[in-house]
């Protein structure tokens, strides 16, 4: 039977074989659908934070067998968000944009079953990421 973390290491496994393309094609449906989180990266070196998109979501899918390694580091990654000026609301529009990119680069290979995964598995993530961004105010 097919895990949940099976379906997210398999399904992240199949966009890294498109290296940067993946993260590109995301930040540019975010920008474009959401111009307001431009704002986010006015002082961002788009390129290093491209790798740092990618190297997240295998370092979260890499963690998942250690729960709490992977709140504690996904906690400190929502305190330096408020830094940033990202707020609650602002979780649900990048969740929807990774969402429909990893459909995007999936085709006929994302089924309902991925969608289901990823989707519970970016709510724990922002979760965790919310109470850390608490604690920062």
């Amino acid at each position: 039977m097919t895990t949940q973390s099976d379906l997210l290491e398999s399904s992240l496994q199949a966009v890294i074989l498109h290296g940067e393309a993946f993260v590109t094609a995301f930040y540019e449906r975010l920008f474009t659908r959401y111009p307001q989180t431009r704002a986010f990266f006015a002082a961002t070196d788009m390129f290093e934070q491209r790798k740092k998109l990618q190297r997240s979501l295998s370092l979260i899918v890499e963690h998942l067998r250690s729960p709490d390694e992977l709140a504690d580091m996904l906690k400190e990654l929502g305190e330096r968000h408020v830094d940033y000026g990202v707020g609650p609301e602002h979780y649900p529009i990048v969740g929807a944009v990774l969402l429909e990119t990893f459909a995007d680069f999936l085709g006929s290979h994302w089924t309902q079953a991925h969608h289901d995964a990823w989707t519970k598995g970016y709510e724990a993530v922002s979760s965790l990421m919310l109470q850390g961004a608490q604690q920062q105010q």
